[in-house]
């Protein structure tokens, strides 16, 4: 690794991990974090919507797993920053699936509670 890359490396790696939530955590705590954060994302996907990013995500950590153990910093940070914005994309997919489902529950309350009004409504007619 030439000089110039040593010395710009640690800014770099800086930069690239002041993004996450806890910058002054190293990075094999941070790759743990997202493995817990991926597995609570993979048990809220009921409705299986993120799957393939699920999968792409747990991709990224091993690799990231991997520049850790080969000490290549900078790919290392670029699968960190992969991983945790694909945390992101996942939470908001999952969060789209839970409304969707919500507004479904809604939806058909609402056309129960308009049969219950027709049913009344011939049974006044009826008086």
């Amino acid at each position: 690794m030439s000089k110039a890359m040593v010395t710009l490396l640690p800014l770099v790696l800086g930069a690239s991990l002041v993004a996450l939530p806890a910058a002054a955590k190293k990075p094999r705590e941070i790759i743990q974090d997202l493995t817990v954060k991926a597995e609570e994302l993979t048990s809220r996907d009921s409705h299986k919507v993120a799957v393939q990013e699920l999968g792409l995500l747990k991709s990224w950590l091993e690799d990231a797993r991997a520049y850790l153990q080969d000490e290549e910093d900078l790919d290392l940070s670029h699968a960190l920053d992969r991983a945790n914005a694909a945390t992101g994309c996942i939470e908001a997919l999952l969060n789209l699936a839970d409304a969707e489902d919500q507004a479904k529950q809604g939806q058909a309350r609402a056309e129960e509670k308009e049969k219950q009004v027709e049913a009344v409504n011939v049974e006044v007619k009826q008086l």
